[in-house]
């Protein structure tokens, strides 16, 4: 169950989550065995496919309530500048968040995703559901 986090949780989650991710960044792997080497790329995969899954509800959120004025333009455009990423990048992942990310009807009713079993399977990282060979 996800939680509708206030600011100042989302701030902290996300500042332990960059820290965690600096701190894993200076590991040495010199001490581990290849059994152990490879369940390392096997967690790293597991994050790294979930890492997206964060962006998709924020990208909806801001394609449905943020004004252009504010934007500076299209969201294609604010993403495009603000990630230092290219507007067909942009796109892609907006068609993304469209397809896995929560939704809300007009009512503001909470909707499923519409590729629903995909986002489950995203959000749990398993590859044989999230459109991984």
């Amino acid at each position: 169950m996800r939680s509708n986090g206030d600011r100042d949780t989302v701030i902290a989650v996300l500042d332990r989550y960059e820290a965690a991710a600096s701190a894993a960044a200076e590991l040495g792997f010199d001490g581990l065995t290849t059994p152990e080497l490879l369940g390392v790329l096997e967690r790293l995969e597991r994050i790294g496919r979930r890492h997206p899954v964060l962006g998709h509800d924020v990208i909806n959120r801001l394609d449905h309530f943020a004004p252009s004025q504010e934007l500076g333009g299209t969201l294609a455009h604010a993403l495009a500048d603000r990630l230092r990423i290219s507007r067909a990048e942009a796109r892609r992942r907006i068609g993304e968040a469209e397809d896995l990310g929560a939704r809300s009807s007009l009512a503001g009713e909470v909707l499923a995703p519409r590729l629903a079993v995909t986002a489950a399977a995203q959000r749990r990282a398993d590859r044989r559901r999230a459109g991984a060979g």
